[in-house]
């Protein structure tokens, strides 16, 4: 099986971040299994790409470097937090600014997040971005 790396991550769309609009009550969003964990598709600005779906998690929404771009509107901003990683890794990280997002076809507007530069996943089969 070839891997593939997933191209960025949401966080928490299940459980009503404070700054994330929630969806219109009664759309249903896909929700797909790939090598038993929960993926989504996500629509950043004109951009369309797999997540993996954190429930559990408080930010809304971490991207990678690649996906801060014009197309997706998603901008970096200049301050930084420190996150801790499941394996209990400090990371210092920029917050972001996603101006159009969307999960499945429900579309959330803006939300804020992290820069995720470390950090990543391989899973499934076939290359991604």
């Amino acid at each position: 099986m070839t891997e593939r790396r997933l191209c960025a991550f949401l966080f928490a769309c299940a459980c009503g971040a404070a700054s994330m609009a929630a969806p219109a009550q009664g759309q249903t969003v896909p929700v797909r299994m790939i090598d038993g964990l929960p993926v989504v598709s996500v629509t950043l600005g004109a951009v369309t790409a797999d997540f993996l779906l954190d429930t559990g998690a408080a930010t809304a929404i971490t991207v990678p470097k690649p996906f801060i771009t014009p197309s997706t509107r998603v901008a970096e901003q200049a301050d930084t937090i420190r996150t801790i990683d499941a394996a209990g890794a400090v990371h210092e990280v920029h917050r972001l600014r996603a101006e159009s997002v969307a999960l499945g076809v429900a579309a959330l507007g803006a939300l804020d997040g992290l820069v995720h530069y470390r950090w990543g996943l391989n899973i499934g089969e076939g290359a991604a971005p």
